[in-house]
């Protein structure tokens, strides 16, 4: 019985993909693997409220830089249900330019790591940059990859970026359960979440960098685990973070900012970059 609750939630999300996005290989690939099921199960509705911010604030057309593609379902939701120029990007350790079919179209695809190297794209080029889900991940420098976003943005361009909430109302209850929510070691570094970060850490990132915030916030999304009794206990934190105390301790932050400065500015803070002396310190430790 659980089983199938599993596979009816699992199930809908597919459905609702394909409905919004069409049947075609991109989906069906995704739909034969359960992580991808439950990718879409538990992602769809972050994406849909992206889109929605996207037209928004958004001019509706122009040139689009998505910062950390695949696996490229918000692609192709961009391709279906906007009409800008789509630029694509993926993690790889040397800069190279390639292209990715979607839908039956090509666009073109870099591939770079966006928190040490410079953006392969002139100044000024893009609309629109989306970071969705990318700041969490990196290991060393995001002010770099906030600077050569706003690099290549357009003057007013528009930065439109999602991350998980530090703060969220399951981290507080697990830590008060003595409970420890950190990610486990991955073979890849890039696929845990490294530093995550409250709205005021990034709404002081983004404004030291060169940015206006237009919008701040944090929001909940429905729970979709696998066991009943987790989902409604899931749904039950939820409820609790409509409370006025409890507002800042939603599930995810949404934020979208605007280039105000002409130039950006290399802005690391004590609270998130360790002074020289500090990080030489660890580097030159003898861990044996």
């Amino acid at each position: 019985m659980k089983e199938a609750k599993t596979f009816y939630l699992a199930e809908k999300a597919v459905e609702y993909a394909k409905s919004i996005l069409g049947d075609g290989p991109e989906i069906q690939s995704i739909a034969e693997r359960e992580s991808g099921r439950l990718y879409l199960a538990h992602n769809l509705e972050r994406m849909m409220l992206v889109l929605r911010l996207l037209g928004r604030f958004g001019k509706g057309k122009g040139s689009l830089l998505e910062i950390g593609s695949p696996p490229f379902i918000f692609s192709l939701l961009l391709t279906t249900h906007t009409d800008y120029s789509l630029t694509l990007s993926s993690l790889s350790e040397e800069v190279q330019k390639s292209e990715k079919s979607l839908a039956g179209r090509r666009f073109p695809l870099w591939e770079f790591n966006a928190e040490l190297h410079r953006f392969p794209s002139d100044d000024n080029s893009f609309d629109v940059v989306l970071c969705l889900e990318v700041i969490e991940h990196l290991l060393k420098d995001p002010t770099h990859m906030l600077c050569e976003i706003h690099r290549v943005l357009k003057p007013d361009g528009i930065l439109l970026l999602s991350t998980p909430n530090c703060l969220r109302m399951s981290k507080v209850v697990a830590m008060l359960f003595d409970r420890n929510r950190e990610f486990k070691y991955m073979q890849c570094l890039y696929d845990r979440h490294n530093r995550e970060y409250t709205i005021h850490e990034l709404k002081d990132l983004l404004g030291g960098v060169g940015f206006d915030t237009l919008l701040a916030k944090a929001v909940n999304f429905k729970e979709r685990w696998k066991k009943p009794s987790i989902r409604y206990c899931y749904r039950l934190m939820n409820i609790i973070t409509y409370l006025p105390l409890f507002r800042k301790k939603r599930k995810q932050l949404v934020i979208v900012a605007r280039k105000c400065a002409s130039e950006p500015s290399c802005y690391r803070p004590d609270w998130l970059y360790g002074g020289e002396e500090e990080m030489g310190s660890i580097g030159e430790r003898n861990w044996m």
